[in-house]
């Protein structure tokens, strides 16, 4: 075995405990945070003045009216994560497929993030003149954070396909 085939079976076993970790991590906190609301009785709900900003402020108060069920079905998403970070340290041929679609999942999903954030800073900066320098810094932010994420995703999908980690999988089949 190369070098080569070591340190992508290394970083493998890295992903897979930064998997598991943090997905019991996040859905911890989420489960934290859903767990508050229900035993104080409170639920997030958005200030009026939201309804007259424009797109984003559309779009902020249909976020505050889903964030409930978005941070069950998050909490759910990162027991998911979890379960393949373990199963991409036990080597299960289930892992493997299930990693590639969370990579490609996640690079759609940071796309089509960036989109939407534009679509609706665009309509802040236009709509909104005071609020066109903030719209202009907030998309170079989303942007930035987009490229990170797109470049996980690329970076978990070049892993994956690595010779040495997919005879690790085809292996244990």
């Amino acid at each position: 075995m190369g070098r080569g085939s070591l340190v992508a079976l290394t970083m493998l076993n890295a992903v897979g405990v930064s998997l598991a970790g943090l997905g019991l991590l996040g859905a911890g906190l989420a489960t934290w945070q859903f767990a508050g609301w229900v035993l104080s009785g409170t639920w997030p709900a958005a200030a009026a003045i939201w309804n007259e900003s424009g797109l984003t402020g559309r779009l902020f108060v249909a976020f505050i009216a889903w964030l409930p069920q978005l941070l069950v079905a998050g909490a759910l998403l990162h027991l998911a994560v979890a379960a393949i970070g373990a199963g991409l340290l036990w080597r299960r041929a289930w892992a493997w497929r299930a990693a590639l679609v969370l990579a490609v999942g996640w690079i759609a999903l940071a796309a089509l993030g960036w989109f939407t954030a534009r679509a609706a800073l665009d309509d802040l900066a236009t709509g909104y003149p005071t609020r066109a320098a903030f719209a202009r810094a907030a998309e170079l932010v989303a942007s930035g954070v987009t490229l990170f994420g797109i470049a996980l995703g690329a970076g978990l999908v070049i892993l994956l396909i690595h010779p040495a980690v997919r005879d690790e999988f085809s292996a244990g089949s």
